[in-house]
């Protein structure tokens, strides 16, 4: 390679030593996103290698009204479990609008989002610890900056739309139930092909968050992201993979 051509590419490289790159609310382009619906499975693996199934779940995006705009709703809903997510985000910036999530257990947690504030409504197992008590609880999570929705249900989504430039680490202002304000760190590992639950070949990204360590497979076609992987606690691993989608009409 010519000498100005190395150069070049080294400049365009993802510098390690630079350090992630921030991403705010609105930097993000959801408009690039299609309806879609998909179903998932959640397999967990025994450290002797054993698998077995342990739910299934629909999830479907739609291009809805809000507020006088469009905006992206997203509904998922379990099975056997019985529980459920609806999340509302700006059709352009993916800023949140609102988070419902609702447990087979009764308890439920509401997230209404404002630019330096989110409004907290839960009850029982969808509450932080300290407040799982069995009582309907309101509080209000200041944040210096406007904050994606994450641990809400909208996680996945959310990752699919951060720039996929292999090499490239991000930080994603995100919000926690518990612990407010969260700067997540997200890295773009690869790019490599994995075997959806049907086995077919599928080209994904993936992406690592090490404050977690979950690692999730993302495309930039519908459904957008594919896989999830994360140890657990008791040593087993819990896998979350599609197994079809289709999109929807727009």
């Amino acid at each position: 390679m010519p000498v100005i051509g190395l150069m070049m590419a080294l400049l365009a490289a993802p510098s390690a030593a630079a350090g992630p790159i921030p991403l705010k609310v609105g930097d993000l382009d959801a408009s690039r996103l299609k309806p879609y619906v998909s179903e998932w499975r959640v397999v967990e693996v025994a450290a002797d290698g054993t698998s077995k199934e342990v739910q299934r779940s629909f999830d479907q995006l739609a291009k809805v009204r809000a507020g006088g705009g469009l905006a992206w709703r997203q509904h998922q809903y379990e099975i056997p479990a019985g529980g459920s997510f609806d999340g509302t985000a700006d059709f352009k910036t993916f800023a949140p609008i609102d988070a419902f999530e609702r447990a087979g257990d009764g308890g439920y947690r509401k997230l209404r989002y404002e630019p330096k504030v989110v409004h907290l409504e839960c009850r029982s197992s969808r509450c932080p610890p300290d407040l799982r008590d069995g009582k309907v609880h309101i509080r209000d999570i200041a944040t210096d900056v406007a904050t994606f929705d994450y641990w809400g249900g909208t996680y996945g989504l959310l990752l699919a739309l951060v720039p996929l430039k292999v090499g490239s680490s991000y930080i994603v202002p995100v919000l926690h139930p518990a612990r407010g304000l969260i700067q997540l760190q997200v890295d773009v590992e690869a790019k490599e092909t994995i075997k959806a639950a049907n086995g077919a070949p599928i080209a994904a990204y993936r992406l690592r968050t090490p404050l977690t360590g979950w690692i999730y497979h993302v495309s930039d076609r519908p459904p957008y992201w594919v896989r999830l992987e994360y140890a657990r606690p008791d040593g087993t691993r819990q896998i979350t993979e599609r197994l079809d989608s289709k999109l929807a009409k727009l």
